[in-house]
């Protein structure tokens, strides 16, 4: 029975293929016996998913089959689309080769590949069939196509420069128009470079290094530090990427930038990430920090880092329209008094990955976590709490802080100024503006923090009161028997004082004149006030 419905089901499709055919006709009878087919049809790196695209079996110039792709199975696979048909012969062992036809477009596309699970498959008469609906045999449709990036010339201060990426694959600098033409800059960044005549080691090789042999191409899912003197469209031009996207990380522990890597976005059209990185600001002069699924644009390139060796990145092209999955963060933001941005770092309270931090330029301001003795650009965090804040000021002068916290509800959201214990409630005003010096402490800043959880909310109001000559401690969240931590911190960020309280207390600071700040730290509970003692 089994047998009597799948012949029943092969003459059909055959039929239909004769009656479905367009652009190519064939005689069936012509050949005496015929090997069923299924696959999937993708142009460009996009999986076909319409009945435009018709497909044709040859053998040499003959065509052995041909039909439009259909949805074989809305019920079980809703929106695949495949090409199912007979593939004729009268001698087994003859070479299959496939086109398509666009009826949307009147494009006949003749250069592809064919795998099947991505492992290269050769197509002939008379051999078992390949494919499967669960497992088909992908035909990859490619073109030669021109993809442009226009580059604005850099100034005197030597911004405008792009992290950019081949969309191609592996490609000659020389090769791609206009990007070796004027005064131009193009490096590649290698952590584990070695250390020149000199002794100094250079992470950034420059493709115009001489005796070196610094010349290099373009490679797929690499990514290139370029600029140039004059407006100019690069231009890629060749066959499309095709590659699944996955881009594999170095890791140098003995580097001096360990697990940094200069990726690019190897598809002709947008792309997201899988894991946080750095993207370059719209300026082109420093590093501006994205948690992951952040859109890539094609031919953009990105920095990311990884924490062990074996690791990969992997970019997804986003063939359908892409909605970013909301992350619960708090974002930092360091401008300058002329409203430039400088720089950021990013608190996100889900399971998602953190990101060391890196600048192209360590001089330049920036904004940063420290945790366990290393910085970070994003770290995590439980929903309550404090969060230290550090930065770094590239010259004396004002500067602004934008703190915002996006997709959750935060009822209370305080930036502490270590070094003026000015206390800025960043849910009535999220900009806190502030004179920094180069010779600062990087400690200068705190967030102290509750999101909204089921409704409940924690008092992280006034906890402390002057009375006499002492300060009493309220702490009604800490029962009878149970235990709190006092810090007694000053405007530098240091712990001067810590002592151990059973429910309420009152004591003395016993410190000079000046501001302070009390933090009162029960478990993942955490208060925070300014003091000033007289």
């Amino acid at each position: 029975m089994k047998r009597i419905t799948l012949a029943f089901i092969i003459s059909f499709f055959t039929i239909g293929s004769i009656k479905a055919q367009d652009h190519w006709s064939m005689n069936s009878y012509d050949y005496a016996d015929a090997r069923p087919f299924i696959g999937k049809v993708q142009i460009n790196g996009e999986i076909q998913s319409t009945t435009n695209i018709e497909i044709a079996a040859f053998v040499g110039e003959q065509v052995r089959a041909v039909r439009h792709l259909v949805e074989i199975s809305p019920e079980k696979l809703p929106g695949q689309y495949f090409v199912w048909f007979n593939i004729k012969y009268n001698n087994s062992g003859e070479t299959v080769t496939f086109k398509i036809y666009d009826h949307a477009s009147g494009n006949e596309y003749a250069n592809y590949t064919a795998t099947v699970s991505g492992n290269p498959v050769t197509i002939v008469t008379g051999m078992d069939n390949p494919g499967t609906p669960s497992v088909p045999v992908m035909i990859n449709f490619v073109t030669t196509q021109t993809f442009e990036k226009p580059i604005t010339a850099y100034t005197s201060d030597k911004d405008r420069y792009y992290l950019i990426a081949s969309p191609i694959g592996r490609v000659s600098p020389e090769n791609v128009t206009n990007m070796l033409s004027n005064s131009f800059d193009l490096y590649r960044f290698n952590q584990s470079a070695a250390a020149n005549d000199q002794g100094i080691t250079l992470e950034w090789e420059n493709y115009k290094q001489v005796g070196d042999n610094y010349h290099f191409n373009l490679e797929p899912g690499k990514g290139y530090l370029y600029a140039n003197s004059q407006n100019v469209t690069l231009k890629f031009i060749g066959t499309p990427y095709i590659g699944d996207g996955t881009v594999s990380l170095d890791y140098d522990a003995d580097a001096q930038f360990p697990g940094w890597n200069l990726i690019g976005n190897p598809f002709g059209t947008t792309a997201t990430l899988d894991k946080p990185y750095y993207r370059l600001n719209t300026n082109g002069s420093a590093l501006k920090t994205e948690t992951e699924s952040t859109s890539v644009a094609a031919m953009e390139g990105v920095f990311v880092q990884a924490t062990a060796e074996g690791q990969n990145a992997t970019f997804t092209p986003q063939t359908r329209s892409f909605e970013q999955a909301a992350i619960a963060r708090t974002n930092i933001v360091v401008s300058s008094d002329n409203g430039n941005v400088l720089d950021n770092a990013i608190i996100r309270f889900d399971n998602g990955s953190t990101l060391g931090k890196f600048q192209l330029n360590p001089n330049h301001t920036k904004v940063y976590i420290p945790q366990g003795g290393k910085d970070y650009a994003i770290v995590r965090s439980a929903t309550q709490g404090e969060m230290p804040v550090n930065f770094k000021a590239e010259k004396n002068g004002s500067y602004t802080l934008n703190v915002s916290a996006e997709n959750m509800g935060m009822h209370y959201l305080h930036l502490i100024d270590n070094m003026t214990g000015a206390d800025v409630d960043l849910l009535a005003d999220p900009s806190y503006s502030f004179e920094a010096k180069t010779s600062d402490y990087a400690s200068r800043f705190r967030l102290v923090f509750e999101a909204n959880e089921n409704g409940a909310s924690t008092n992280l109001a006034t906890f402390a009161y002057y009375n006499g000559n002492n300060w009493v401690i309220s702490n009604p969240s800490t029962s009878s028997g149970s235990e709190a931590t006092l810090q007694v911190i000053d405007v530098m960020g240091r712990i001067l004082r810590s002592e151990t309280l059973n429910g309420n207390a009152e004591i003395n600071l016993n410190q000079p004149a000046g501001i302070y700040m009390l933090r009162l730290v029960n478990g993942e509970n955490v208060k925070t006030q300014k003091v000033v003692v007289r």
